[in-house]
């Protein structure tokens, strides 16, 4: 095998890994990418209703602790 036909050879196995590459690996990686994205917001909206159910229980929590102190100011327990 001559220089040039090795050439050739190199030279059409880049241009497969470059076709690969463009219809392949970079559309998978955008779709992965988009995947990440979707969860990334979905994780926002779940940590916004966990912030707010927190916030729920750290008040009734609260209130409850009150409404012992009140029982056992008054005698009730």
């Amino acid at each position: 095998m001559t220089d040039s036909e090795k050439l050739d050879l190199i030279l059409k196995e880049i241009k497969e890994v470059k076709i690969t590459l463009e219809n392949e690996t970079n559309q998978n990686i955008q779709v992965i990418a988009e995947g990440h994205m979707i969860l990334d917001r979905k994780l926002d909206e779940a940590l916004k209703t966990l912030h707010s159910n927190t916030m729920y229980q750290l008040k009734v929590n609260h209130l409850d602790g009150e409404v012992k102190k009140i029982k056992e100011a008054i005698g009730m327990t």
